[in-house]
């Protein structure tokens, strides 16, 4: 018998209502929910910062009154990015790395509701991260690396059936991975030792590995507090097609490097040059990022442009934390051309210190967070780059997200309570939102926000992000400013992606009843039994990956149903999203020794173009 997939159409609540607000602040107003069928947080607290309007105020802009009745064709904009077709619905799934309990979770955001878990055998599993390149751009079914922070492994999904098909021995443990697009190598920087490896995504086969074999972690010649602070090294960054960095926070110092191949077909890495840092670097930011180039160079290989590159130095006792700018010119390496001290009076190099940079969309202005909790306007168009605003926002204040077609963006204070929303028109904050549960004394020395990657609703309204101590997702009414739908997931969950898809995904959903009326044959599996190679992944016993046990008739409405205590077992009264028939599975158990991974037929798999937010900059 087949499933019919039940799809809730929410109408979209347009952002004229909210960005109406935005040169004074956005004021709840007329905003009502329209049948959203959400649980809502009575506990959500919204801190407003004096916005000059009383709570009838009607929402407008340019004086003119915005109701509910507005069409996506006529609600207005602030500046010049006009709505471009973000009214309407992408289905998005995340999939977010448990370090606690070593798998990857898989949500359906629009449901908000767990459709899967990818267990992976190794420890700390912290991220899984999108292998997109020139060559697959698109593609319904995007390869992912997972991050295991304490493995010397990267292990392989394949998320048309969210399954890992294969690990990569490293030696060292990987902390994040960075795609050069147009060769689909993928560089890999380490937690516990100085080093960058190469594995090429095409064979999934490593093929280099420079720096230095020892270990450094936990170490830190900065500030342990930071977030990530006791990492030997940086996050990794091509600087073009055969040119990558291994930013090495240990000794302070980042070394370029070209690869290529040597005339017999094998690959050869050189190091170009090395520089010094005035403290431990973080991570590169890339010229399609910010939008600036370079200047002309006479070298000795001709006149050359130079690439221009920034970077955040995160600060060290006795040292202000700072934005550097770097230029790469090819032969010659990187070198800093500018460092921009970030400080403020009356801190001190011992309780500040920066975690990211994020460059907003006008190319002018980069957003720098601290972890004492200022959050830093930077002007990088000027000669010297100069700091126009501080504005307080929370403890660990760290990435932004911006709202790509309006002048919204949230900054994520990871060790506080609430997320700071701003106005990128003004600069001024519009509200503090309350989204963690955590006691006070928890608040400053635990990681309550996730790293990226989060996600914006089409129509601008919601705002989905984790909450890494609490094993929570929350759903965000940036209109209302508080909670409207919390998830409860259980664990701690670090870092991850969000694969947008336009159209209806199943996203590794396993009812063979519901395959068939998708028409999917993805892989012909006889009731979810799948041959991976008869992998002994460590927990999986012998081959049978016990991700919980699930049995889809008992999954509740506003729970995950993973249980904290036992992470592989499913709480009772969950509901059945309608993805396992726990009738023709028996219980749930796959056999991850039986899939024929010959006979899958992913090409009917119907997700529409997946998308990657933000490209390289948002890493935890």
């Amino acid at each position: 018998m087949k499933k019919a997939i039940l799809k809730v159409t929410i109408v979209p609540l347009f952002l004229g209502l909210f960005l109406a607000g935005c040169e004074n602040g956005i004021e709840k107003g007329d905003v009502q929910n329209q049948n959203l069928n959400v649980q809502t947080q009575d506990s959500a607290v919204v801190k407003n910062e004096n916005l000059g309007r009383s709570e009838t105020d009607q929402d407008t802009f340019d004086n003119t009154p915005i109701t509910r009745d507005e069409t996506p064709d006529n609600v207005p904009t602030n500046g010049n990015y006009q709505g471009y077709g973000q009214y309407g619905r992408d289905q998005a799934i995340a999939y977010f790395g448990d370090k606690m309990n070593n798998f990857i979770v898989v949500v359906d955001i629009e449901n908000m509701e767990v459709i899967d878990t990818i267990v992976t055998g190794h420890e700390k599993t912290y991220a899984a991260e999108i292998i997109k390149t020139r060559a697959n751009h698109g593609m319904e079914n995007p390869k992912m690396y997972v991050d295991n922070r304490g493995s010397n492994i990267i292990d392989v999904i394949d998320s048309s059936i969210n399954v890992i098909v294969k690990s990569i021995e490293l030696p060292f443990h990987p902390r994040s991975i960075d795609v050069e697009k147009m060769t689909g190598l993928v560089a890999v920087s380490g937690v516990d030792k100085p080093m960058t490896a190469i594995i090429d995504s095409t064979t999934d086969e490593l093929i280099a590995t420079v720096g230095e074999n020892s270990v450094t972690y936990p170490t830190t010649s900065g500030h342990s507090y930071i977030s990530s602070g006791t990492m030997a090294s940086g996050h990794p960054h091509w600087l073009n097609e055969n040119h990558f960095v291994l930013i090495d926070r240990q000794h302070k110092k980042i070394a370029t490097y070209k690869i290529e191949k040597d005339n017999s077909g094998m690959w050869q890495t050189t190091k170009v040059n090395e520089i010094k840092t005035p403290s431990p670097v973080h991570n590169l930011i890339p010229p399609e990022i910010h939008g600036r180039h370079g200047t002309k160079h006479h070298t000795r290989h001709g006149i050359q442009t130079s690439t221009i590159f920034y970077a955040t130095a995160e600060g060290a006792n006795g040292v202000y934390p700072s934005v550097l700018k770097l230029e790469f010119l090819e032969g010659i390496g990187l070198s800093i051309i500018e460092n921009l001290e970030i400080k403020k009076e009356g801190l001190s190099t011992e309780v500040m210190g920066v975690h990211h940079l994020n460059f907003l969309k006008d190319q002018k202005t980069i957003y720098v967070g601290s972890d004492e909790g200022n959050l830093f306007v930077v002007d990088y168009t000027t000669s010297p780059m100069t700091i126009v605003k501080t504005v307080h926002a929370g403890k660990g204040a760290g990435h932004t997200d911006e709202m790509k077609h309006n002048n919204i963006a949230v900054v994520i204070n990871h060790k506080d309570s609430f997320i700071t929303v701003m106005n990128t028109l003004t600069h001024e904050k519009i509200a503090d939102i309350e989204v963690s549960k955590l006691s006070k004394d928890e608040l400053g020395t635990v990681q309550t926000q996730s790293h990226p990657q989060y996600h914006f609703s089409k129509d601008g309204r919601y705002f989905y992000m984790f909450l890494t101590e609490e094993g929570s997702l929350v759903k965000v009414d940036l209109s209302a400013k508080k909670v409207v739908q919390r998830l409860e997931i259980g664990g701690k969950l670090a870092m991850g992606s969000f694969v947008v898809s336009h159209g209806q995904r199943n996203s590794g959903r396993h009812d063979s009843d519901q395959r068939d009326s998708d028409q999917r044959d993805s892989g012909r599996r006889d009731s979810g039994q799948r041959d991976s190679g008869q992998r002994d992944s460590g927990q999986r016993d012998a081959g049978r990956r016990d991700a919980g046990r699930r049995d889809s008739g008992q999954r509740g409405s506003s729970q995950s149903g993973i249980n904290k205590n036992n992470p592989g077992q499913r709480n009772p009264g969950q509901r059945d999203a309608g993805r396992r028939d726990s009738d023709q599975r028996d219980a749930g158990q796959r056999d991850a020794g039986q899939r024929d991974a010959g006979q899958r037929d992913a090409g009917q798999r119907g997700r529409g173009h997946s998308q990657r937010g933000h490209g390289r900059s948002r890493r935890g």
